[in-house]
C-alpha cells in the first residue's frame, strides 16, 4: 500500500475509533452514515479531515507515493502502533479541553457552544500542531520518542491560554466565532487561539502571527475610515452626481440617470432613517456599479483603474465590489478589523481616483 493512502486511511480510522470509544470525549460526536445530526453529534469526518487533519499538520509525517519522506510527531514502528498512539494522544488532549470547558463541550453546537463544533475542533487540532512544532524547535522535544501521555502533558500548559480565551468569550464573542464558514473559518479561529498562547508565552510565534496581531489590533481601522469615509466615498458621490446633473439637468438627473431599483432603495433608506434630506444622500458604494454601468459613455472612463483599459467592462469595475466589502468593515470595526493589504488597496484606489476625478 502507498504511504500516502495508508496515512489517509489512518486519519479516517482514528476519527471513527474515537467516535466509537465510550471513554473518549468524541464518543458519539461524529455524524456517520445515516445518523441524524444533533447538538452534540455535530462533527463530520469530511470536515475534520479537510480542516483539521490536512496535509499541513505534522502529526503523521509526509509521504510521496510509496515513500515516507518525513516522520511525524505520532510516527511509530507500525501503522497500528501509530494509530494506537494517536488515539491515546487525542483522547488526552481533548479530554483536557473537555475538562477545562465542560459546559462548552457539553453544548456541542447548541446554545453557547463552539469548541466542540467542526471549526472549534479543527482549530484546536491545528493549534496543537503549532504547539508541538514550537516545542520541537525551542525545547528540543523529540515527540516521536515520547509516549502519547507524556507528549500530551507537554502540550497542556500551552492549551490553558486557549481554554481561558474560550471561557471568557461573551455571547457576542461566541457568535462571532460561530459565524465563520468555509475552509477559511478554521484559520481565523486558529489565529485567535495562537494569539492567546502568544500573550502567555511571548516566544511562541508561528509564521504569520506577528502580521495577524499587527492587523487585528485595529491599527488600520481608523486610517481606513478616514481615507474611505472622508476622501473616497464623498469624491465618488460628488463626481457622479455632478456629471449626471450636467448630462440630464438639475430636475431630471435622479430620475433619468439612476436605475429605478436604486431610487427605491435610497427612498426606503431615507424613510427608515426618518430623514428630511434628499434620497440621493443615501447613495453608497454598493449602488455606484449600476449607475456607472448605466451611464458608461459618460462615466466609464473615469472609473476604469489604470492598466485596465483593455479588459472587459465588468472587470473594470471589480474594484468597486472590493471597496464596498472594505467599507462594510471600516464602517463597522466591531465586526472585524481592516488588514494592511486592505488599507493599501484604499491608498492605491484614492491615488488614481483623485487624479482622474479632480485632474
Amino acid at each position: 500500500m502507498k504511504h500516502n493512502t495508508a496515512l489517509s486511511a489512518l486519519k479516517t480510522r482514528l476519527l471513527t475509533d474515537l467516535n466509537r470509544d465510550d471513554s473518549s470525549p468524541f464518543y458519539g460526536r461524529i455524524v456517520l452514515a445515516q445518523e441524524k445530526r444533533t447538538d452534540t453529534r455535530c462533527l463530520t469526518l469530511e470536515t475534520l479531515l479537510k480542516w483539521g487533519f490536512s496535509e499541513k499538520v505534522g502529526f503523521f509525517g509526509k509521504a510521496k507515493g510509496r515513500r515516507l519522506v518525513k516522520s511525524g510527531y505520532l510516527t511509530d514502528v507500525s501503522y497500528e502502533a501509530m494509530l494506537e498512539k494517536s488515539i491515546l494522544f487525542f483522547n488526552r488532549v481533548f479530554g483536557f479541553i473537555e475538562q477545562e470547558l465542560e459546559a462548552q463541550w457539553s453544548a456541542g453546537s447548541g446554545l453557547g457552544g463552539f469548541i466542540a463544533m467542526n471549526v472549534g475542533v479543527s482549530a484546536t487540532i491545528k493549534t496543537v500542531d503549532h504547539i508541538i512544532d514550537h516545542l520541537v524547535k525551542f525545547e528540543n522535544l523529540h515527540p516521536e520518542d515520547m509516549t502519547a501521555e507524556d507528549l500530551a502533558e507537554k502540550v497542556f500548559p500551552y492549551l490553558l491560554p486557549v481554554t481561558e480565551f474560550v471561557r471568557k468569550l461573551d455571547s457576542d464573542g461566541v457568535k462571532k466565532l460561530r459565524s465563520y464558514f468555509g475552509s477559511g473559518a478554521t484559520e481565523k479561529v486558529l489565529m485567535e487561539f495562537l494569539h492567546a498562547i502568544n500573550n502567555e508565552f511571548p516566544q511562541f510565534k508561528p509564521a504569520g502571527l506577528d502580521q495577524w496581531i499587527k492587523e487585528h489590533t485595529g491599527v488600520f481601522n481608523s486610517p481606513s475610515w478616514e481615507l474611505g469615509h472622508k476622501c473616497i466615498e464623498p469624491l465618488i458621490h460628488s463626481f457622479i452626481t455632478s456629471k449626471l446633473r450636467m448630462e440630464y439637468g438639475d430636475k431630471s438627473w435622479w430620475i433619468e440617470g439612476v436605475p429605478k431599483d436604486i431610487q427605491i432603495k435610497c427612498s426606503a433608506a431615507r424613510i427608515e432613517a426618518g430623514a428630511a434630506e434628499p434620497d440621493w444622500n443615501f447613495l453608497n458604494t454598493i449602488h455606484y456599479d449600476s449607475i456607472i454601468t448605466g451611464n458608461w459613455s459618460l462615466l466609464g472612463t473615469y472609473f476604469t483603474p489604470p492598466g485596465m483599459e483593455n479588459v472587459k467592462r465588468e472587470k473594470k469595475l471589480l474594484w468597486l465590489n472590493k471597496l464596498n466589502a472594505v467599507r462594510q468593515r471600516y464602517s463597522h470595526p466591531q465586526r472585524d478589523t481592516i488588514t494592511e493589504d486592505e488599507y493599501e488597496f484604499l491608498k492605491e484606489t484614492w491615488g488614481w481616483l483623485e487624479k482622474k476625478l479632480t485632474g
